[in-house]
């Protein structure tokens, strides 16, 4: 099992500069985005707080979870944003990666706390990135 926790960067300062109707919409493109890219039927994303998503994906291993998140970068590049006085911002994630066995002796808990460490991981290297838990750090592979 894989999970993605994936956070918008700079949020704050885009809220601050666009104004929370504007950051508001953004979330919810970068849900759509994410929603696309988690397609099969046992995938499961949702928001997890604020500007984060969390994303779990059942029988991925981490080959698999970094090809969905290198979608996600790349989907997330894509919004369009059209705001009032022909402001077009541009968004950014960073997305943290970890895949496990999981059984009785851990918890899916510990999973998507390994990819919240990731993801701070992947921020701290220069944002709109992956990081996997326990490996060195990872862009865009193509």
């Amino acid at each position: 099992m894989s999970a993605l926790f994936i956070d918008i960067d700079h949020f704050k300062i885009f809220n601050d500069d666009y104004g929370h109707d504007c950051g508001d919409e953004a979330l919810i493109e970068v849900a759509k985005v994410i929603q696309k890219c988690v397609s099969r039927p046992l995938d499961f994303c949702c928001r997890w707080g604020g500007e984060e998503f969390a994303v779990v994906l059942p029988n991925t291993g981490e080959r698999g979870a970094i090809l969905i998140a290198n979608e996600i970068l790349e989907a997330v590049r894509s919004i369009y944003l059209d705001f009032p006085c022909d402001k077009h911002p541009k968004i950014t994630v960073s997305v943290g990666i970890a895949s496990m066995v999981v059984d009785e002796s851990n918890k899916t808990d510990d999973l998507i706390d390994m990819a919240d460490k990731a993801m701070y991981i992947a921020k701290q290297s220069g944002r709109d990135k992956y990081a996997v838990f326990d490996r060195p750090l990872r862009s865009l592979e193509t």
